[in-house]
């Protein structure tokens, strides 16, 4: 699914965030100590008063015309966005996999349609290497420097490189993990401590 060409305009934006039981799954949430090993980004199309709320659990038949997603995913090109109803038939397939959405509430429509213009620029010119992962988990380990690359990202530096600098002004990309963006969305804008705490109590059970 695209938004090109089709009139749609977004007019806000959200954080997904995502784990399953594999091995690999497991091992980037240990490292990075977050409850999630997986991130990405995805744009609303309603009126803003009829967005989702801050925290939510999203089923097949939510949002499913009306906000889409993009992410990074191992040893792929970046994809066109796809209904947001897909990640929740995903999570839906197999024991162990689950997500939460998490809403960026201080984003203005003109905002969220510029960075779903640049999230759009990445779509088949950038690729989640499995030599940028491997260099995550050894800067994450050993403090080793990851290399540079606009065109090989990881989940966490694809969701960076599209906030910054009017969302989120943190610019060293290639080290961002999930857990860096899990933390940052759990404070970021009028989201308190007390808040991020419950939700994650309350994310297990999604």
């Amino acid at each position: 699914m695209t938004t090109e060409g089709n009139g749609l305009t977004a007019t806000g934006m959200f954080l997904f965030f995502s784990r399953n039981d594999s091995l690999v799954s497991r091992l980037i949430r240990r490292v990075c100590g977050c409850p999630w090993s997986h991130c990405g980004f995805g744009f609303s199309f309603d009126e803003p008063e009829k967005q989702s709320p801050r925290i939510s659990r999203i089923d097949a038949n939510g949002a499913a015309q009306t906000a889409v997603y993009y992410e990074a995913l191992f040893g792929r090109q970046i994809a066109p966005p796809r209904p947001l109803a897909d990640l929740a038939a995903w999570a839906a397939a197999a024991k162990g996999r689950e997500f939460v959405v998490v809403d960026i509430p201080f984003v203005s429509p003109e905002i969220a349609e510029r960075k779903r213009m640049i999230a759009e620029t990445f779509v088949q010119a950038a690729t989640y290497g499995g030599l940028q992962l491997l260099a995550m988990f050894f800067f994450l380990e050993f403090g080793w420097r990851v290399p540079r690359s606009v065109g090989r990202v990881v989940c966490s530096e694809f969701v960076a490189r599209v906030l910054f600098p009017e969302i989120w002004m943190l610019d060293n990309f290639d080290e961002v993990t999930p857990g860096d963006v899990w933390n940052w969305a759990m404070h970021a804008g009028t989201t308190s401590p007390g808040n991020g705490r419950s939700a994650q109590g309350e994310m297990a059970t999604c």
